[in-house]
C-alpha cells in the first residue's frame, strides 16, 4: 500500500509518519541468489531494516546476506551502518557490497 499512513498517539496528540515506496536495488550476484535475478524491487519501508524486512519475506534468506557483506547508498550518500537510516518517500536505495580497508 503506497502512501499509507500509520497513525501513532504522541504527547500532544496523534501524530502521523508516511510510509511509501522506495526503489531498491541489490546487486546482480544477490538478485541471482535469491529473487529471479531482479535487481530493482519496489519496497515498502521507512527504515533500511523495514525495506530489508519487507525483502526478506519476498525472497526468505535475503536478509543475512545483506545484513553482513553490503553497504547501503540511500539516494547517493553511502552508509556503513545503515540499519536505523530514515528512507525519505520515493528514496533510492542501493546495497553494494561492503568495501574493506587495510
Amino acid at each position: 500500500m503506497s502512501g499509507t499512513t500509520q497513525g501513532v498517539t504522541g504527547p500532544v496528540g496523534p501524530v502521523t509518519s508516511r510510509v511509501s515506496e522506495a526503489r531498491v536495488l541489490v546487486t546482480p550476484a544477490i538478485a541471482r541468489a535469491f529473487c529471479g535475478g531482479m535487481i530493482e524491487h519496489l519496497v515498502e519501508g521507512r527504515e533500511i531494516r523495514h525495506l530489508v524486512r519487507a525483502l526478506d519475506a519476498r525472497f526468505p534468506g535475503i536478509a543475512a546476506r545483506l545484513e553482513e557483506g553490503c553497504a547501503v547508498a540511500i539516494d547517493g550518500v553511502i552508509h556503513q551502518n545503515a540499519w536505523f537510516e530514515i528512507v525519505p518517500p520515493g528514496g533510492e536505495v542501493c546495497f553494494i557490497p561492503a568495501i574493506e580497508g587495510g
